[in-house]
C-alpha cells in the first residue's frame, strides 16, 4: 500500500544519511530538557561522571580500557568503583529474534497503562522488556520461570538472543534520531557475587558494573547522577525521589532516551489555541497543524495514523470513536493486530490527512506507576516474597531477599519533533465497513493513545493523553 511504500522509501533515505551514526557505544552527555530543530548526536557516558576526581589520576581524553581488562578507578569522595564497561555492539541479530519481543512489548501496554483514570500515563515497553530480562538473569526456579512466562519466551537461551537482538536493532545515535539504551549494576562492596552472572549481564545487556557502600549518600548520588545522564535530564524530579536502601544487595538500572525530529515538521506559524475535550473537562491548549498524504486506519472502535519520525520510527496517534475511552481499547484484538501490523488491509485508506494535534508533555512517576502491582498482574509474584524469591545466581546467603521496583517515563512533542525518556530501577533487598474518502480531518481534541515505534515497528514508548 501507499503508506508502506512511502515508509520504506523514507527509511532507506534516512539510513543512507544516518547509517554511520547508529549502534555506537555512548561517550558523552545526553540532551537538555528541550526539543530542537535539528537533533544533534548525543552520546551518553557509561562510566563515572567526568567531574569526579580519581586516585589513578585519569586525564581527559584517556583511552578507555577494553572489557577484557576491567578498569578499577576509585572516586576519592564516593569510593565508587567502575568494575566493567559494556562491550561494543555486534550487529549479528536475526529479524525473527527481534520479533520474538513483540508479544510482550504490545501485550504489556494494557497492563501498565490501565487504571490511569482521568490522568495521563506514560510507559516504556522496550525498557521494561530489557529490565525483566536482566531480572531473569539473577533469579532461578519459580522466580525465573514466572519472569519468562511474563516475557512470553521459552527459555533463557531464547531470552538472551531476543534481548541482545532487540538492543542492537533499537539502539541508534545519529543525526536523524537518538534511541539510546543503557544498563548498569550497582553492587555492594561487602558482598561476593557470582562472576558468571555479572558477566552474563554485561555480555547480553551491555551493563556497566559499579561497586560501593549501599545506602551511603555518596553512592546514592552517583546512581542518581547516572540515571539523569542516561535520560537527558528529562526525569530529574522522578530520579530525585529515589532512595538507596542500606539493605540493598544489588540494584539493576535500565534507561531509554529517545529524541527525533518529525520527517515533516508541523508549521509553527499555524500553531494556535483550541479546545481539548479532556477526561476531566475542557481545556485550552496549543494545537499544531499539518496536512500529509498517507494511509489512515479506520477500525470498528478507533481511527489511527502514524507520523514518520527520523531514523525510521513512527508515532502512532490512535483516536477512539466518540464515547470510547482510550483504556477500553487497550488489549482489544483489533488494537493488538493494528500494532502488530496485522490488521485488515481493507481498513486502510490513502488520503490527505489534515492533522490537528495538541502539544503535550505527559509523564508517570514511580509512585503512580506502582510497578510492583503491574509485575504481579503479569504473574511475577515470587520475587516480591522473601520466603519464595530465589536470587541464588547472584551469590551465596541471599535467602530472605525480595525485589523492589520503580518505573517512570515521560513523552513530549512540539512542532519540531518528539523526546521521551524512562528508567526502571530494580532493587534486591535483603531483610532478615467504511465510506470512501479522499481527505480527512484528524483532530485529536479528546483523549487518545500514542505509541512510538522503532525502525522494526516495535513499541518503544506508549502513552494515554487524557488531558493537556
Amino acid at each position: 500500500m501507499m503508506k508502506r511504500t512511502l515508509a520504506m522509501l523514507c527509511c532507506l533515505m534516512l539510513l543512507m544519511v544516518s547509517f554511520s551514526g547508529c549502534k555506537k557505544p555512548r561517550e558523552e552527555n545526553a540532551a537538555a530538557d528541550t526539543l530542537v530543530e535539528t537533533p544533534e548526536t548525543e552520546k551518553v557516558p557509561q562510566d563515572l561522571p567526568s567531574d569526579q576526581p580519581t586516585d589513578a589520576g585519569e586525564t581527559e581524553g584517556e583511552q578507555k580500557p577494553s572489557a577484557e581488562q576491567p578498569k578499577e578507578e576509585i572516586a576519592q569522595e564516593s569510593k565508587v568503583r567502575l568494575l566493567q564497561e559494556p562491550l561494543y555492539f555486534r550487529e549479528n541479530h536475526k529479524y525473527e529474534e527481534v520479533r520474538d519481543a513483540q508479544n510482550f512489548l504490545i501485550g504489556s501496554i494494557k497492563t501498565f497503562l490501565s487504571n490511569a483514570g482521568q490522568e495521563n500515563a506514560a510507559y516504556s515497553p522496550g525498557n521494561m522488556f530489557l529490565a525483566l530480562g536482566m531480572l531473569a538473569e539473577i533469579t532461578d526456579g519459580t522466580s525465573r520461570q514466572q519472569i519468562l512466562n511474563a516475557l512470553r519466551v521459552r527459555n533463557m537461551e531464547t531470552l538472551r538472543k531476543t534481548c541482545l537482538a532487540y538492543w542492537e536493532s533499537t539502539y541508534c545515535d545519529s543525526e536523524s534520531a537518538q534511541r539510546l539504551l543503557a544498563s548498569s549494576l550497582w553492587l555492594d562492596e561487602d558482598i561476593a557475587y557470582h562472576e558468571e552472572t555479572l558477566e552474563a549481564l554485561a555480555d547480553h545487556y551491555f551493563a556497566s558494573s559499579y561497586q560501593g557502600q549501599m545506602g551511603s549518600s555518596a553512592y546514592e548520588a552517583e546512581l542518581k547522577k547516572w540515571l539523569n545522564e542516561q535520560t537527558g535530564g528529562l526525569l530529574q524530579e522522578q530520579v530525585g525521589a529515589l532512595e538507596m536502601d542500606p539493605n540493598t544487595v544489588i540494584t539493576l538500572a535500565t534507561t531509554v532516551y529517545y529524541k527525533s525530529a518529525w520527517f515533516q515538521k508541523f508549521d509553527e506559524d499555524k500553531t494556535a489555541p483550541a479546545t481539548f475535550h479532556g477526561a476531566a473537562g475542557d481545556t485550552t491548549c496549543d494545537f499544531m497543524y499539518i496536512s500529509e498524504s498517507d494511509d489512515i486506519y479506520k477500525g470498528a472502535q478507533f481511527i489511527a495514523a502514524e507520523k514518520l519520525l527520523g531514523g525510521g520510527g513512527h508515532m502512532h496517534f490512535i483516536l477512539p470513536k466518540e464515547g470510547t475511552a482510550p483504556e477500553a481499547l487497550l488489549g482489544q484484538e483489533e488494537f493488538t493486530q493494528y500494532l502488530k501490523g496485522a490488521a485488515s488491509e481493507s481498513n486502510y485508506q490513502s488520503m490527505k490527512i489534515n492533522y490537528a494535534v495538541p502539544k503535550f508533555d505527559i509523564q508517570t512517576n514511580a509512585a503512580k506507576m506502582n510497578a510492583e502491582e503491574k509485575f504481579k498482574q503479569m504473574g511475577v509474584n515470587a520475587v516480591f516474597n522473601a520466603q519464595k524469591a530465589d536470587f541464588s545466581p547472584l551469590g551465596e546467603g541471599l535467602e530472605g531477599s525480595r525485589l523492589a521496583v520503580d518505573h517512570a517515563a515521560r513523552i513530549m512533542i512540539d512542532e519540531e519533533g518528539c523526546a521521551a525518556a524512562s528508567f526502571v530501577k530494580q532493587d534486591v533487598l535483603k531483610y532478615s465497513s467504511i465510506d470512501k474518502e479522499t481527505e480527512i480531518d484528524f483532530i485529536l481534541d479528546r483523549p487518545f493513545i500514542i505509541v512510538i515505534t522503532d525502525s522494526y515497528d516495535l513499541p518503544l514508548f506508549a502513552g494515554v493523553v487524557n488531558q493537556v
